[in-house]
């Protein structure tokens, strides 16, 4: 997942054009999945290696400084099982968004984010997922994606509830 690609008309990159780039550094079955820098694929390079390959290409490419987040399949599918507001019988999955950090932020920072008043949204830090829940919508509320990088001080990207079941969907079908 890429922070911020084609995300009100910034970091333009069609998927073509992205596909294109990943198969060219070399990773296999590349897909992309919708228009905001989600992209499946295989490799048998560490975390590590696979982050920096794709930050390099992208930044020799575009010139683009972009937090990338991976995750597998089974991690995906961990974190939807893990997402405390499911068990709410009336949560409305329109509602339900998950940030992903680049990293797990440390105490402080929680703290700090333990602070601020949230009003009736909701969210959990589990490891490096924050669930969040919104009582009117994302666009409505103090709390994103920005938000979350600000007090925690870490790279993040945010998928809503229904594209993250898309995109597992799609990697297991990989």
């Amino acid at each position: 997942m890429l922070r911020g690609i084609n995300v009100s008309g910034s970091k333009k990159i069609k998927m073509v054009e992205l596909k294109a780039l990943y198969e060219k550094l070399k990773f296999k079955e590349v897909q992309t999945f919708i228009q905001s820098g989600n992209v499946i694929f295989k490799s048998k390079k560490s975390e590590a290696a696979i982050i920096k390959t794709i930050y390099d290409g992208l930044k020799k490419e575009w010139n683009y400084d972009v937090t990338i987040i991976l995750k597998t399949p089974d991690e995906i599918q961990k974190i939807i099982s893990n997402n405390p507001y499911l068990k709410e019988q009336d949560a409305d999955i329109k509602k339900l968004y998950v940030t992903f950090l680049e990293k797990l932020p440390t105490n402080d920072s929680l703290d700090v984010l333990k602070e601020f008043p949230s009003g009736k949204d909701q969210f959990a830090v589990i490891g490096k997922e924050i669930y969040v829940f919104y009582d009117e919508s994302l666009s409505n509320s103090k709390i994103h994606n920005n938000f979350f990088e600000r007090k925690l001080k870490v790279g993040a990207t945010t998928r809503n509830w229904n594209s993250l079941n898309r995109m597992l969907k799609k990697a297991l079908e990989a």
